[in-house]
């Protein structure tokens, strides 16, 4: 899709991001967090803007989709690790998410870095139709599989707001 501008989030991009990224999440993940759960809260917010790390989406100048980009060092090297990908209900299915992925995998390659990396969080015992949707759009990147995690340690401030047993699985791109 043309048109679709990659720029980082500002503080004043808050009103629009924070809600979006809350009520895909609230619908997408409502099997896996308590109602209380916030995936972008205010102090979350304020950290990605500090660090440079929270990238949006933007269509005639309306937020559209947001990605959090950060650099990791782990066994698969060093990395982009990719977190919060989320689109507007209202604009998927547009390529802007296949645009936001190329854009990371792009700054990797720019740093000569190892590799890009995303981590889905996945049920236990379980198969959730949409993160096995999401799995396999990942997969159609050349993202494989790598581990499973706990993620009570991953995300010990948030243990007590998950629902359901769940695991961490990191895929890697490797460039």
């Amino acid at each position: 899709m043309a048109g679709v501008d990659i720029r980082l989030a500002t503080f004043k991009d808050k009103k629009i991001v924070q809600p979006m990224v809350n009520n895909v999440y609230s619908d997408c993940e409502a099997e896996y967090w308590t109602a209380d759960y916030r995936r972008l809260t205010d102090e979350r917010f304020e950290a990605y803007i500090q660090r440079k790390e929270l990238l949006l989406a933007c269509l005639n100048d309306a937020i559209v989709g947001c990605v959090v980009m950060s650099s990791v060092h782990n066994s698969s090297g060093k990395l982009k690790d990719i977190a919060m990908l989320v689109v507007d209900p209202l604009y998927r299915k547009r390529g802007i998410g296949t645009q936001l992925i190329h854009h990371i995998i792009s700054v990797a390659k720019q740093e000569n870095l190892d590799g890009v990396q995303v981590e889905l969080l996945t049920l236990v015992n379980s198969q959730d139709p949409w993160k096995v949707k999401l799995r396999e759009w990942y997969e159609s990147f050349g993202f494989r599989f790598v581990k499973d995690e706990d993620v009570y340690k991953f995300f010990p401030d948030f243990a007590h707001q998950i629902k359901n047993k769940s695991v961490l699985s990191s895929y890697v791109k490797q460039l």
